[in-house]
C-alpha cells in the first residue's frame, strides 16, 4: 500500500483577517462568527470520520480573542502551531518557531 499525503489550507480562523485589513474593528463572539459556530465544528467531524490528524495554523490574535476555540483543536487531538498575531493587508502571517504538539511537547 502506498501511504498518501492529502493539504488543505483553510484561510484564517475567525475574523483575524478582517481585523488585519481595517474592514472590522474587532472580535465577534464565538457563537457570531461563522467559521467558529459553523465552519470549525464540521471540519472536526470530517477529521474525526476519516482518522485524519491535522496541523491548524491559527493566528495569535485568536488565541487572545478566542482561546476556548484555539484550545479545542489541541483538545480534539490535533496540532497547534501559532503564527503571527494576525494576518496584515498585503503580508502573511510568518508561522512562529513555536510548536505543541497533541502531546503538548514543544517541536521546532
Amino acid at each position: 500500500m502506498t501511504n498518501a499525503v492529502a493539504c488543505f489550507t483553510f484561510d484564517n480562523m475567525a475574523e483575524a483577517a478582517e481585523v488585519g485589513a481595517g474592514t472590522r474593528s474587532g472580535p465577534r463572539t464565538d457563537v457570531a462568527d461563522p467559521s467558529l459556530s459553523r465552519g470549525y465544528p464540521s471540519l472536526y467531524r470530517l477529521l474525526a470520520t476519516h482518522g485524519v490528524p491535522a496541523t491548524f495554523f491559527v493566528e495569535g490574535w485568536n488565541g487572545v480573542h478566542h482561546p476556548e476555540a484555539v484550545a479545542e483543536i489541541v483538545r480534539r487531538g490535533h496540532e497547534l502551531v501559532c503564527t503571527a498575531g494576525r494576518t496584515r493587508r498585503g503580508t502573511s502571517s510568518i508561522p512562529s518557531q513555536r510548536r505543541r504538539s497533541p502531546s503538548g511537547r514543544r517541536r521546532r
